[in-house]
Order: structure tokens, then sequence, then C-alpha cells
């Protein structure tokens, strides 16, 4: 018979927070709440406060002030080893006299399972990793994928209310990080257990959030689903952290064109005409010269400044005749009639009215 090895998510709610060092407050945050079985992903640039977040939930820093709750229990003044939570660190911390086995069953002999209840444990984690070969390795032989999986059973052996992972792929090179995403992912839905994953790295916050939560400068930026954040950010900070797009700040003409450094460009608003305005256009939302099969494009004349080839696609730096300078990404189409502009060319630089997205409010 096939083993249920579901665990009972909880989920966690955050308010009023406060951590700082010494009279510097670094994490300022009003309310955070994660649902049970959700994946969160807490994504930021260096500094923002996002591992002092995940520090703080463990147990490893003391808030100055609020509460951190999971599953309905105040765990804010706990240590660390009663809050009920699996961790797995960047470096993966792992003990490099004891074996895989031994790892991961560290938790369990710690809490006091019996011998028969820890081998039970260890087994299951190390299948659902794919490293029941591996029980009696050491650390220093295996590879850093296979590390990082010693670690993923680790925290979960333990069955945590909730498993906390601080930037877990960043050691792995690109490729192996890629695959670990999938296998991450997958392993959490088996599980159904809620995870909070730091990340720097957009990618891997787009790919594998049921929602995402956007740091900068030690506060909640923006809060959504994936697509929330990438097609409909706040502010230009969101806008131009998750994916570089075009910042435009202009002024409305009429309810379909903004005026950007004297170019009338076509963007769809409801704002007054007068009224400053900061637009995002996404790179990949650039048509060059009318592809009539993206439907009616709307759009200007200008120049391709530079070009680069990056595999799948080209990505161009191109000059409006008024001087507004806009980047684009256009998938590489071979075996078609099209080919890529070249520096110098005039092109159309089009896309679609709608397209374009009116932050919620001008920032300095």
């Amino acid at each position: 018979m096939e083993r249920d090895i579901r665990l009972m998510p909880s989920d966690v709610t955050i308010r009023n927070l406060g951590v700082g060092y010494g009279e510097h407050e670094v994490l300022s945050l009003d309310e955070l709440t994660v649902d049970p079985g959700e994946f969160l992903s807490i994504l930021g640039p260096s500094g923002c406060g996002k591992t002092t977040l995940l520090n703080a939930i463990g147990g490893f820093v003391q808030p100055s002030r609020g509460t951190i709750t999971v599953g309905g229990r105040d765990i804010t003044a706990l240590p660390s080893h009663r809050r009920g939570l699996g961790v797995v660190f960047q470096n993966y911390a792992l003990f490099p006299h004891l074996s895989v086995a031994g790892n991961v069953g560290y938790g369990l002999r710690v809490r006091g399972d019996d011998r028969a209840r820890r081998e039970s444990r260890v087994a299951e984690m190390l299948e659902l990793v794919g490293l029941s070969a591996y029980a009696d390795r050491r650390p220093n032989q295996l590879s850093g994928g296979q590390q990082q999986r010693v670690a993923l059973a680790r925290g979960l052996a333990i069955s945590p209310d909730v498993l906390l992972l601080d930037e877990p792929l960043s050691n792995l090179d690109a490729q192996l990080r890629r695959q670990m995403r999938v296998e991450l992912r997958e392993i959490q839905e088996a599980l159904g257990t809620t995870m909070i994953f730091v990340t720097h790295d957009q990618d891997e916050a787009l790919s594998m959030s049921d929602r995402v939560a956007l740091f900068h400068d030690g506060r909640q930026e923006q809060i959504g689903t994936p697509e929330e954040i990438y097609r409909r950010p706040r502010t230009r900070f969101v806008a131009d952290f998750m994916g570089a797009a075009n910042l435009l700040r202009g002024t409305v003409v009429d309810d379909s064109l903004i005026d950007v450094e004297g170019e009338h460009l076509p963007v769809r608003t409801a704002r007054r005409p007068g009224t400053t305005v900061d637009v995002a256009l996404r790179r990949e939302q650039i048509i060059l010269d009318a592809d009539p099969a993206a439907g009616p494009p709307v759009g200007v004349r200008g120049t391709v400044h530079m070009r680069s080839f990056s595999g799948s696609h080209w990505e161009f730096v191109l000059t409006t005749t008024k001087g507004v300078r806009l980047t684009a990404e256009v998938p590489d189409r071979p075996g078609s009639d099209w080919s890529a502009p070249e520096v110098g060319r005039e092109v159309g630089i089009s896309w679609r009215q709608d397209v374009p997205h009116v932050l919620e409010a001008v920032s300095p």
C-alpha cells in the first residue's frame, strides 16, 4: 500500500513586525499572511530585508515589535527549536561526519523519536527526493544538487508546520538550478506543506510560486500572483525589478496618447489630460516592423541603436525619432522570412495600445 506522506500545512500571519540591528530598523512589515499549503516567495535585491524576515520567522533574530503566528499559535517569543518549523539554509549546513541518512534523521533524533520511527521517516524522505541509494554516503561524496536534496529531506523529515528556504538554489549552476525548481515545486505539491522561499532571482520566484512578495528597503513593495506582479506592477521599482521594463514618464495628451520627451506614444489611459504618469512597457511587448499576426499595432518610427543575439531571441536598443530610448526582445524566427534588423536601420516600433501598463502613482 502506498503511504500518505502529506503534511498538515499551517498558515502564517505576521503583523506590525519590526526588526532592527542596533538603532537601525532593517525590516518594517505591517502585515503578511501565508495560506496553508501555499508556496510564497520573498523576493528582492540584497539588503532588502527578505532574509531578515525569514530569520525572524525561524527564531534566529528577535523582532523589536510585532507578532508571528503559525497555525494560530503565537511563536514570536519561542526559541527556534520549539517553533515546529523546518529550515533549508543557503549553504545546506550538512553535518560532514554524518551519513546522508544521519543528516536526514538528525532532527528526529534530537526530538526523541524512537529508532524505528526515525528509520521509517528517513526512508520516506530519501525516496521522496530520489536519494534512497545514497543513504550511507557522506556529504562530501555528493554533488551540489544531491546535497541540496539532502538538506530539503532533513527539513521535511520532522513534518514541519512550515518549511523555510533561504536561497537554497543559489549555489547551483544554471542548468541544475532550473531542474531543481521543478523538483522542489513537485515535492511541495506532493506533500502539501506551506513553504516560504527567499530568493533574489526573479525567474525562480515567477516559475515556482503561488504568490510573490517583493521587498525593497525593508518594506513590502507589492504582493500578488506571479502574473499580477509581472503584468500589473504598482511602482517603478516593481516594474523595473521584475523584468527590466521600459519605464516611461510622460504627460497625458488624451485617452490614447502620452507625451514623452516630445514623442507622442500610444498608451490607453483614463487619466485626465495634463496628468503626469509612469508607464511600464515590457521589452517582449514591442513589435518591430509590424508583424500582422500580432494584431493591429500602434507605435512610432525609430532606429536600431544596438542589437545582440541571445539564442532564443534578439535584444535591441532602439531610439525613436524624438530620441526616446526603448529596449525590445524579439523571438528569433529561424526558417522564416524575418531577419533581425541591423544597427542603423530605421524600423517601425509598435505595440498593442492596451499593453503598456500605467502605474498606480508617480514615484519621485
